[in-house]
């Protein structure tokens, strides 16, 4: 993000990863952000035959506007609308009515710029049925409450004929150095729309988590967990890194999951992208590989000040990063998950 992109001069950086095999091909969704602060859905893609562990992603044929440009995959909202700025992306494919759907679960808020932090959040979708284009959802999901003023950061599934969301609950205009009231919910839902039944906490404040996504397969669950990566350089936060729990199937109550572990810590890592912590996974089984999860995520570095890496560029001779309030990467984490009774989760970081 820091140094651009030869593809994208138009977008300042991108977010959030969401990614899935679509069509055949591994695909990423990804939040973005334009120049004007603005942020949007954007697509790319792997070539055909690739696994997700493969460097050669590029906008897909459809968000490809020119040899430098990028467009997203649906226009930006108007003014005033709920969803203005969108991003915390999560693809899924599930059955509603007795119709494969595909969906963009997102974030949104009435705002002209992600630099306001003052209006609410709230949670929508993007639908495509077969032989149609994105169309986003006129409103948001009614998920939002006294109780829930702020709702962010969906992560949905679609196990055992229900769609499964976890999300994020934050005060409105909570300060980003505040993560004493992060709280993740759970719901469920028969058409994915608007039948969601009552949330139900599944992280409680004390625990401090943000994000946490599933992934299946023939031995079990697994949930991959998240503490909001540190934007702010603060002092005294809670412990940064990524978490795994297990369940016997994807669609467990919280109460059959074990209880998280940390099997990474990014201050011991030593890896520059990943410093200051990451966000916003998004967990996928490689193929030919026993139990290996790939795990994208959006990582934030220590250094994030524009004055200062600009004139350390510029000290060094290199050219100085591109203006933005705040920097991310997407990269990669490799995880080898043990079957019963084998050792520890190994690592394998994309750095």
């Amino acid at each position: 993000m820091r140094s651009g992109y030869p593809f994208a001069h138009n977008v300042l950086g991108f977010s959030d990863p969401s990614v899935a095999l679509v069509d055949g091909r591994w695909t990423m969704f990804l939040g973005g952000m334009a120049p004007t602060f603005r942020t949007n859905i954007y697509e790319f893609e792997l070539p055909c035959g690739a696994d997700p562990t493969s460097p050669a992603w590029s906008p897909s044929r459809s968000s490809a506007a020119s040899a430098r440009r990028v467009r997203p995959i649906v226009r930006q909202p108007a003014r005033g609308t709920w969803n203005r700025c969108t991003h915390s992306v999560c693809y899924v494919r599930g059955m509603d009515s007795g119709v494969e759907v595909e969906r963009i679960y997102h974030a949104g808020r009435a705002v002209e710029t992600v630099l306001h932090r003052r209006a609410p959040y709230r949670i929508g979708y993007l639908e495509r049925r077969p032989g149609c284009d994105w169309v986003s959802a006129q409103a948001p999901i009614p998920l939002h409450s006294a109780a829930l003023p702020s709702v962010l950061e969906p992560k949905v599934e679609f196990h055992d004929g229900l769609w499964h969301m976890r999300f994020l609950t934050i005060p409105v205009g909570l300060p980003s150095d505040d993560t004493d009231h992060f709280r993740i919910m759970h719901t469920v839902s028969r058409t994915g729309r608007d039948d969601w039944s009552e949330p139900v906490e599944w992280f409680g404040a004390d625990d401090g988590f943000f994000d946490s996504v599933v992934a299946e397969d023939e031995h079990g669950a697994v949930m991959v967990t998240t503490r909001d990566s540190d934007l702010e350089g603060r002092t005294g936060g809670p412990a940064q890194g990524v978490w795994l729990s297990t369940a016997a199937h994807a669609s467990a109550p919280r109460s059959a999951w074990s209880d998280p572990v940390r099997v990474f810590a990014p201050e011991e890592a030593g890896i520059e992208w990943v410093d200051n912590g990451m966000c916003a996974p998004s967990a996928q089984w490689i193929e030919g590989h026993q139990r290996r999860l790939s795990v994208f995520f959006a990582g934030a570095p220590r250094d994030r000040s524009w004055p200062r890496l600009t004139l350390r560029a510029l000290r060094a001779r290199r050219t100085p990063p591109v203006p933005s309030p705040v920097y991310f990467t997407v990269r990669r984490l490799d995880i080898d998950i043990p079957v019963a009774g084998d050792r520890g989760p190994g690592l394998t970081a994309d750095s």
